[in-house]
């Protein structure tokens, strides 16, 4: 792949980004209502735990989540977990959004692949659903796309959100691309992130070879002042009805989310 094919699809991933990623329907009942972005997403809570281990969770600051040394490395595999509608998908649209706007944590990136893990069908590798992402006037294959990851690993963070959701095998008979690079058998060198639920993330946390692969890290959620930001930003247009809504949270839970 030469150099103007690499920018090419990494400007046609920011334009997918953009268009479908990167915007949020905050009420599910009116369609009509898309927001950008960076109008109402307010920083989650992110917890760690030692690699490996169910030692007590310590704080991780969303910067420094790929640059925190744990047992004295950068891991290469980062599972990312919280119970349902927690934020996790709205976690992998952020790290999007911050590739698509030059965020210096990802700007070193050339490509950062976001994969819904519930949307993967059968057989495709990774240069396959990229190619779903690529403009129709871009060339290139799914095998350049893969070549191109093995031959630049650092160059490519890849985000698969939903591994409660894949039915794909974790096993070491499954041969599926996905399954590959979550036992880190393929891209072992690139940084690839996997959000889920817990009862998924057990399989991996239960499983001797897997554990020692991946760092654990937990999303839990909004903070109490999380919540009044969002708030805050969402009924930007009506100060009062937000007031009253910060209120009645305060007094129905004790300031919490």
């Amino acid at each position: 792949m030469t150099e103007a094919q690499v920018l090419q699809c990494g400007e046609d991933l920011k334009t997918f980004y953009r268009g479908q990623m990167c915007k949020i329907k905050p009420n599910p009942l009116d369609f009509n209502i898309i927001l950008e972005f960076e109008q109402i997403y307010t920083n989650l809570t992110l917890l760690r735990s030692e690699k490996g281990t169910r030692r007590t969770k310590m704080p991780l600051d969303y910067t420094d989540l790929l640059t925190t040394q744990i047992n004295g490395e950068i891991p290469k595999r980062l599972l990312v977990e919280g119970e349902g509608g927690v934020g996790k998908t709205t976690f992998c649209s952020k790290i999007a959004w911050d590739w698509v706007n030059g965020s210096p944590e990802f700007q070193n990136f050339s490509w950062v692949l976001v994969i819904p893990l519930r949307n993967v069908v059968k057989g495709q590798t990774i240069g396959d659903i990229m190619l779903n992402y690529l403009s129709d006037s871009n060339a290139v294959s799914p095998r350049q796309i893969d070549n191109y990851i093995l031959s630049q690993p650092t160059k490519v963070l890849i985000v698969l959100d939903g591994l409660d959701e894949y039915d794909g095998d974790l096993s070491t008979t499954a041969s599926s691309d996905i399954s590959q690079i979550l036992r880190s058998e393929k891209f072992k060198e690139c940084i690839v992130l996997v959000t889920t639920r817990p009862w998924r993330a057990e399989q991996i946390k239960s499983n001797e070879g897997l554990s020692r692969l991946y760092a654990f890290i937990a999303v839990e959620g909004f903070s109490a002042d999380n919540v009044s930001k969002y708030i805050k930003r969402y009924f930007i247009n009506d100060e009062k009805a937000g007031s009253e809504l910060s209120r009645f949270i305060e007094v129905n839970d004790g300031g919490g989310t």
